[in-house]
């Protein structure tokens, strides 16, 4: 071995090892999640000059043109179904930069924050191409995410985690993380998947189907001593986290993604809609008793109305009792996302093509609204207002080629294939993920942004590990 494939070998196990810690400190750490993602990265482009200059010493190319088609054949990323999609995302982000109104912002959050990101997910099927290297890397997710829900449920018990000592924002967990809608986030993908084990190896499903489950039976002692047990603590652990955080925004897009799975899995259609009903039944009366609002209001009505006044007989009508809903719900702003959702869309609406320019919103909205700025707290409306109809497009387009290669997949797949049941775990975390996305800022946090582009790549990665098997 010469000293080149040395490097590059070590390079592929940094870039490995730096996976593992990304999933291990994704919600303990924006620090480390930045050293470790930009750790791969430089692997990345050390190796892939390392063999460019290797080809450039052997193909010997005369013209300047073929010395560039050299170049970008060697730094092109791993070919998968996304990567035209990704690609096309970053051009039009690009082109934004050109045009934006704030060339520094857009140069800056171009290079540090979109690049970074997408190519999270081109370095992760670089680095992470066996079923042993997948293996690891769910583990340490999973014990990393069984920390975190052990540090939530310890907050709500105290009043402050373990790991940064930090208390209950308004009596809502917060884990390690910042903000609890940011918590309520990272475990809309992680409880899919623990949920997606647990009915993998406990399959219920069998007593509401006709057609029964084919479980492999050849599972690993240490699998069936440990990991069961573990993945049913972590599965009631985590519900009871996301419960706690009271996000309505996680909640919605927790309930919708598990009807998403139920539509997909019909034969889990009720074991799924009664874990809705549960969930629902047991913390939405604690919501309204700590933050004082309802899931379709700022505020709870009074409770003790007064019974000396006679009511109006009209008022027992169905009609009004319509009413009355209506006019509650025209009066909910979501806390203030109303009013940041038509800033946004009135900034889109200056630039409805190529946007302000990408990561300028803050500065734009608050020039333009003196009273506010910030995050519209909807990133698909930040996203156009940003980078216009064409990034929306874009990014849309693919999620449409994820979801459709995923799905694709997860019908090809054997049930009895603990990968299947990784899939649909981690395609349905990302639509909760991507649901709550229209009511936070998920897409434009550090940790939140990277874990998003991970999963992508986890779910990617696991596809193609599998295609590379079968052929």
């Amino acid at each position: 071995m010469d000293n080149n494939e040395e490097i590059i070998r070590k390079c592929d196990l940094v870039m490995a090892l730096s996976f593992y810690a990304l999933a291990f400190f994704v919600p303990i750490s924006i620090a480390l999640v930045e050293i470790f993602a930009m750790l791969a990265l430089i692997m990345f482009f050390v190796k892939r000059g390392i063999l460019f200059a290797r080809k450039l010493k052997t193909e010997k190319a005369a013209s300047l043109m073929s010395n560039l088609g050299l170049f970008f054949r060697s730094f092109k990323p791993v070919p998968s179904a996304l990567s035209w999609p990704i690609g096309i995302f970053i051009l039009i982000n690009f082109i934004s930069v050109i045009f934006s109104q704030h060339h520094v912002l857009s140069l800056r959050g171009f290079f540090f924050k979109l690049l970074q990101g997408t190519y999270i997910y081109f370095t992760f099927l670089e680095s992470i191409t066996t079923k042993r290297q997948m293996r690891n890397f769910l583990a340490i997710l999973l014990i990393s995410a069984a920390i975190i829900s052990l540090d939530g449920i310890v907050q709500c018990i105290r009043g402050t985690d373990f790991i940064y000592q930090q208390a209950l924002m308004s009596g809502r967990a917060t884990a390690s993380f910042r903000h609890t809608n940011d918590f309520g986030a990272y475990l809309l993908i992680i409880i899919p998947l623990v949920l997606s084990f647990l009915l993998f190896w406990f399959p219920l499903g069998n007593f509401f189907s006709k057609k029964k489950l084919e479980i492999s039976s050849s599972s690993s002692e240490w699998s069936r001593r440990i990991f069961k047990p573990f993945v049913f603590i972590l599965s009631g652990l985590s519900i009871f986290c996301l419960g706690f955080t009271y996000s309505r925004g996680a909640w919605i897009g927790f309930l919708l993604s598990l009807i998403f799975w139920g539509i997909n899995e019909k034969r889990l259609m009720l074991i799924l809609l009664i874990l809705c009903f549960a969930f629902w039944v047991v913390f939405f009366p604690m919501m309204e008793a700590t933050r004082r609002v309802s899931f379709v209001t700022d505020d709870l009505p009074e409770a003790n109305q007064s019974i000396t006044s006679q009511p109006d007989k009209n008022s027992y009508t169905i009609w009004a009792y319509f009413d009355k809903k209506i006019a509650k719900l025209k009066k909910f702003n979501g806390m203030g996302r109303s009013i940041f959702w038509q800033d946004a869309i009135q900034i889109f609406k200056c630039n409805p093509f190529l946007g302000s320019g990408l990561n300028t919103y803050s500065k734009v909205a608050s020039r333009n609204h003196a009273n506010r700025g910030g995050y519209p707290h909807n990133c698909y409306l930040q996203m156009a207002a940003e980078t216009g109809l064409a990034g929306v497009l874009a990014f849309l387009w693919i999620l449409f080629a994820f979801f459709r290669t995923t799905l694709k997949t997860t019908r090809i797949v054997s049930q009895s294939s603990i990968w299947r049941a990784v899939l649909m775990g981690l395609l349905v975390g990302l639509t909760g993920f991507l649901i709550h996305s229209f009511f936070d800022t998920n897409l434009y946090s550090v940790q939140l942004a990277n874990f998003f582009w991970l999963i992508l790549g986890v779910t990617m990665g696991v596809q193609r590990i599998l295609a590379q098997e079968s052929a």
